[in-house]
């Protein structure tokens, strides 16, 4: 088999399933909890607060909560690796709705966050929250994962965008991601990832973009310009192949959007820090499309335009310094440009999703609208035909 194709028999089965974990915040207690954060660690009371998981109006196949804990006295144990017992964490677990839950183990949301808190984050090179757990039940729906919660840090916004400080940081800590798995034979294992370019996959594109093009057009028409609806129309012919047939892989995050970025104000001249959440998409595949994703979703146009250039070269400049070869900035470049393609095609299709809204319509008009100029700046459907 090829590389793209190859399944090593390691996949779902391997990641092992659970039956004694909370299936949702109501189930969950304070012996859970404690074991988990602190053994033995006098763990009283926990309040719960349900938190926004839905900026994107179509609900990402989930329920995020945050857990209050209020521990015993001073005499109660310290966490093993010596740092203070914390005040919260995160909870997240699969949706309650059943056709949410239908749609998130289709698209195995489920087995692919729980994998990569597993089996991938020890060996990514980039910051993401403390897990303290991350199981799975038979039915790849019901899950758990617990992670430390960094409250302290900034959320980003999709609307408002990134700044040009916080893109430099969020592409860096992208390169990173990127070198650690560049063209490693280990991530062939895990075949519970996506793996765009498969052609499998490309035809499955291909038809939800075919049935959700339509809708979108109808449901947006007269919030964006004809252009955008002219591309957006030109693009189902040209989909039904591989954008990135002969392009090195790595791991994706593959929905490396601001608000899926924490990022943590700089203190004492030392560097601002992003930490990466939501790897519910998480796949195999040009690492520049994870790029294009990111600059052509997350910065305003006009932003993205001044400062595009200089953060793709920063990107290959990272990719080369952590020690990637055979990869120059043109290779690099195209890779970026049919990228814009797939960021455009995953916007359209996930706007047709969730049920309208105010905040749904205004969020999806922006990312259509950016992932469009973007695509149109690059020249990249011109690129894609010339297959």
């Amino acid at each position: 088999m090829s590389p793209r194709s190859r399944s090593s028999g390691k996949g779902v089965g391997a990641l092992g399933t659970s039956a004694g974990f909370p299936r949702g915040p109501e189930e969950v207690t304070c012996s859970w909890l404690a074991e988990r954060i602190v053994p033995g660690g006098g763990l009283q009371r926990v309040e719960t607060e349900l938190l926004e998981t839905d900026r994107l109006g179509a609900d990402q196949a989930g329920i995020c909560v945050r857990f209050e804990l209020h521990w015993n006295g001073a005499d109660a144990a310290a966490p093993q690796d010596g740092g203070a017992r914390p005040e919260s964490v995160i909870g997240k677990f699969a949706a309650a709705d059943e056709e949410r839950r239908a749609v998130g183990h289709e698209r195995s949301c489920y087995v692919r966050e729980v994998g990569f808190y597993r089996r991938l984050r020890e060996d990514s090179d980039l910051a993401t929250p403390r897990c303290y757990a991350a199981e799975l039940a038979e039915n790849e729906i019901d899950s758990v994962v617990l992670l430390e919660d960094l409250r302290h840090c900034i959320s980003g916004d999709v609307l408002t965008g990134c700044s040009a400080q916080e893109a430099r940081v969020a592409v860096e800590q992208l390169a990173a991601l990127h070198a650690s798995w560049w063209l490693r034979e280990e991530l062939l294992e895990h075949d519970w990832l996506s793996v765009p370019d498969d052609e499998p996959q490309v035809g499955r594109r291909a038809q939800r973009y075919r049935e959700s093009q339509e809708a979108f057009c109808q449901r947006f028409a007269g919030k964006l310009s004809e252009p955008v609806f002219e591309l957006l129309r030109s693009l189902s012919p040209a989909l039904g192949a591989p954008l990135h047939p002969d392009s090195p892989w790595t791991l994706l995050h593959r929905e490396y959007r601001c608000d899926n970025l924490l990022f943590e104000p700089a203190r004492g001249g030392s560097s601002p820090r992003v930490f990466v959440i939501d790897w519910q998409s998480s796949g195999r595949g040009a690492g520049a499309a994870d790029l294009a994703f990111f600059l052509g979703g997350s910065l305003r146009t006009s932003l993205r335009r001044k400062h595009e250039q200089g953060l793709v070269q920063r990107y290959h400049r990272e990719l080369q310094r952590r020690g990637v070869e055979g990869y120059d900035f043109d290779a690099c470049w195209r890779d970026y440009q049919l990228g814009s393609i797939g960021a455009l095609v995953r916007a359209v299709t996930s706007a047709v999703l969730g049920a309208p809204s105010e905040r749904a319509d205004e969020v999806f008009t922006a990312l259509v609208r950016r992932h469009a100029a973007h695509a149109l700046d690059l020249d990249a459907e011109q690129l894609l035909r010339s297959f």
